[in-house]
């Protein structure tokens, strides 16, 4: 047994080839991949007080009612619009609250995905510019930075157009490193996520990507 005794005695009675197995693969895994922990610890510090801790910003008790109205009408194309913003995260929100009920949970949970897929992103840069220990450090440094956890906790659309606005980087980073024509696409659709997440802000980095590549003939094909 790759196990002592008394932990083989713990497990009597289970699938014990699988638990073994799984017993002695996860300390490998979590030893070579730091970035496990820290994803696993960032989720863990993102559900804290998940339903205890108030929106930081006063203005996001008026932009939930969007998604709020969605899900209990259905009426997923007039969401809104007098608030004046996109339609994409209040979509989001409102398939969270359909999904986790009409709760705390249903309204953060959709913003905790978007935050962790945010940080995901920094470290895959990073990693992707210059290396993964790198990668991680900027993801640690991110994650625990003032304007991170302000946009975390009031749980607006803003971290969403991060989000979509760091894969358009992320994206160009790749065409530009291995030159295939796809990545052109994904910078395109992370762009207009973002300005269908919040507003036009999400152009700006694209249009800086625009106007680095002007004389580059082989980027407008």
């Amino acid at each position: 047994c790759m196990v002592n005794k008394y932990e083989c005695l713990f497990l009597k009675g289970v699938p014990m080839q699988k638990l073994v197995q799984l017993y002695s693969k996860l300390p490998k895994i979590f030893h070579q991949s730091p970035i496990v922990y820290f994803f696993i610890t960032l989720t863990a510090l993102l559900f804290l007080g998940i339903d205890s801790i108030p929106f930081l910003d006063p203005d996001t008790y008026g932009w939930i009612q969007v998604p709020i109205e969605i899900a209990n009408y259905g009426n997923w194309l007039s969401h809104g619009l007098d608030l004046g913003k996109p339609p994409l995260f209040s979509w989001f929100t409102a398939l969270g609250l359909k999904v986790f009920g009409m709760g705390v949970y249903g309204l953060k949970i959709p913003h905790i995905i978007c935050s962790l897929f945010l940080c995901c992103f920094v470290y895959l840069l990073g990693k992707r510019l210059f290396s993964k220990e790198l990668g991680l450090w900027a993801a640690i440094i991110f994650a625990f930075s003032p304007i991170f956890l302000f946009l975390h906790f009031a749980y607006k659309p803003d971290t969403a157009i991060a989000l979509f606005v760091t894969m358009a980087v992320y994206f160009y980073v790749q065409y530009h490193k291995t030159r295939m024509p796809r990545y052109i696409w994904f910078i395109y659709v992370s762009a207009f996520a973002g300005f269908f997440s919040k507003s036009v802000y999400a152009f700006l980095p694209f249009l800086l990507i625009l106007l680095i590549n002007i004389k580059n003939a082989e980027f407008w094909r």
